[in-house]
């Protein structure tokens, strides 16, 4: 198995939730009844535009995409900038910026149009430099095509930094490890204009879904390992400390940088977790005393290691974390303690790796199960909270009273306002919260940008720091006026599960009443819609203070009724000057 078919496999364990539309369109034909399309047109509603139709699909005026809508667009250089154009461009001895950008003037009007003109959804360039150079002539200079994709890179980077829904898939990357002569196909370009090959069409769509996807659910959060013929080569409880295979000679460093691609994804925020049946002093002894082992003690985050089944070992796990069970990759060398999580335990990632270990370091370092589009300074401190978290319950244990521990603990909540470094984090904090969660909205960054520009919004992060530590920005409320500036509408209010048992959403709501009567609001409406994972949010709003609509004044519902009809779910409504909310006496004012 090869790095692009491991990529393949990858992509079975990667499910998509949500109901989405992409719109395909390209400068060359893309074979829309080619079977290689049929892994996003299982979840996805895929259209198609004719190939004569990319350059007007930018500029023309649509009514605005849903917020999980794609814009597929595949450029081929070869297709837009005449090689006659660059012909000459090679023909001189050097070539300037201002010469490239002139090659690729006509492509960013149509791009920067459909970017401005659509703010909601997002656009995702496919591109690919089919050129093929000569050694000879690569020997003195780059080839000005080259250039020119280096160019058009660079140029949608910057792009990217001013719309975050702008998305590329440089392909040429991705073809590499096929070989650019299996992805192109000459005769399907002079037969049907289409430029890519079987395997080059199932490349671009592998790679489109791992995109997709990831916009619609969030990476997962645990790696969780086996030890024995895993982390090390052997079995620690027959072959002792120095029979085990680990170290920097033939499969001994194989498991080495395994190991080191583990802590890699450690330092991203991705959590590790030991799921082994033996021994637990064996286990740690290894960690404790093998000179070549990478990881150490202080990487893991939680640990089973018995002889109990290891399916009941990752549900004893995820309660202690506070996470689902779809947060978890397990990754066993055994394939019926595989099969046995996968059936068991089906919401958990349990990808086939390959089955020769030497690829499994680099098959990790390229899996897109823990890959984000971009990193928070809370994903680097993730570990490290989840070690607050278990300090937190341990210590929890000592006290009778509930209110007593957490009035010892110094609880200091803070209202951290959103700023251009702090929209990833909300926006983060919008796709991964799933347990306290009101009405599990999702928001991309483009759509956080707007809602903190809107002067009939009020949206803030909650910071939460206490005896046990920094942990970051962990709340997030987002209120809107859209039809009286009487009534606030509580369009986002939300918890990161790890932080849950320290009262701090009562906080955070007091606050929210304390902006919203700053902003002239009398009334407070809230949603509550269930999901399979939010059950945990469910008795908030009545317990703090908000009363069943059915419940409410005949003048209160009447106050409300233009949101009820966009409303789904249970709905609350109080007056603000009325609303007692509990427990904001345990807080450090």
């Amino acid at each position: 198995m090869n790095t692009q078919q491991a990529g393949e496999a990858r992509c079975d364990v990667v499910h998509s939730r949500v109901a989405r539309r992409i719109t395909v369109a390209g400068t060359s034909f893309l074979l829309p009844g080619n079977a290689a399309w049929d892994r996003l047109k299982a979840d996805c509603e895929v259209i198609f535009a004719d190939v004569s139709e990319w350059s007007g699909l930018l500029f023309r005026h649509e009514p605005q995409p849903e917020q999980g809508d794609t814009l597929l667009l595949t450029v081929f250089l070869q297709d837009v900038i005449s090689p006659d154009r660059v012909a000459a461009l090679e023909a001189k001895p050097h070539t300037s910026t201002e010469q490239l950008d002139e090659q690729l003037e006509p492509l960013w009007l149509g791009i920067d149009h459909a970017l401005a003109s659509r703010p909601r959804g997002s656009l995702l360039v496919a591109w690919c430099n089919v050129h093929q150079p000569v050694a000879i002539r690569c020997a003195r200079r780059l080839p000005v095509w080259d250039l020119i994709a280096a160019r058009w890179e660079e140029q949608l980077r910057q792009r990217q930094a001013r719309f975050p829904s702008l998305l590329q898939l440089p392909l040429n990357r991705f073809f590499a490890s096929e070989g650019l002569d299996l992805c192109l196909d000459p005769r399907n370009y002079y037969a049907a204009r289409c430029r890519l090959s079987r395997r080059g069409l199932e490349v671009l769509t592998g790679r489109v879904k791992e995109i997709v996807d990831r916009l619609a659910v969030p990476a997962k959060k645990v790696l969780a390992l086996d030890c024995d013929n895993t982390l090390w080569g052997g079995t620690i409880g027959e072959d002792g400390l120095a029979g085990i295979q680990l170290g920097q000679d033939g499969v001994g460093a194989v498991y080495c940088d395994f190991q080191r691609a583990a802590r890699r994804l450690a330092q991203s925020g991705v959590l590790l977790a030991l799921v082994s049946k033996n021994n637990e002093s064996d286990v740690w002894n290894v960690f404790a005393q093998h000179p070549s082992m990478v990881l150490g003690s202080s990487d893991i985050t939680a640990a089973r290691i018995s002889w109990q089944d290891k399916s009941d070992a990752l549900l004893a796990i995820a309660e202690e974390l506070g996470l689902a069970m779809d947060s978890f990759v397990f990754w066993d060398d055994n394939p019926l303690e595989r099969e046995s999580v996968r059936r068991r335990l089906p919401d958990v990632a349990v990808p086939e790796i390959p089955s020769e270990v030497w690829r499994w370091p680099g098959w990790l370092e390229a899996s897109p199960l823990f890959a984000s589009f971009e990193a928070t300074e809370e994903d680097g401190r993730r570990a490290a909270m989840y070690h607050s978290r278990g300090a937190f319950q341990s210590a929890g244990r000592l006290f009778d009273s509930e209110i007593d521990f957490l009035k010892s603990i110094a609880l200091r909540p803070s209202v951290v306002f959103i700023s251009e470094g702090t929209i990833s984090r909300a926006s983060q904090l919008t796709a991964k919260t799933n347990q306290f969660n009101l009405r599990t909205r999702r928001h991309d960054p483009a759509a956080i940008r707007r809602i903190n520009a809107d002067p009939a919004s009020t949206a803030f992060l909650v910071h939460l720091e206490d005896k046990f530590g920094d942990h970051g920005n962990v709340g997030l409320v987002i209120a809107h006026f859209r039809h009286d500036p009487r009534v606030a509408f509580l369009d986002t209010f939300l918890l990161s599960c790890r932080i849950l048992g320290r009262h701090i959403e009562a906080w955070m709501l007091q606050e929210c009443v304390t902006q919203l009567q700053q902003k002239g609001a009398q009334i407070l409406l809230a949603e509550f819609i269930p999901t399979e994972r939010n059950a945990v949010a469910s008795a908030f709003l009545p317990e703090h203070g908000l009363v069943d609509l059915a419940q409410c004044s005949l003048e209160l519902r009447q106050a409300v009724e233009p949101y009820i009809r966009e409303c789904t779910g249970q709905v609350f409504a109080a007056r603000l000057a009325e609303i007692a909310i509990p427990h904001l006496d345990i807080y450090i004012q």
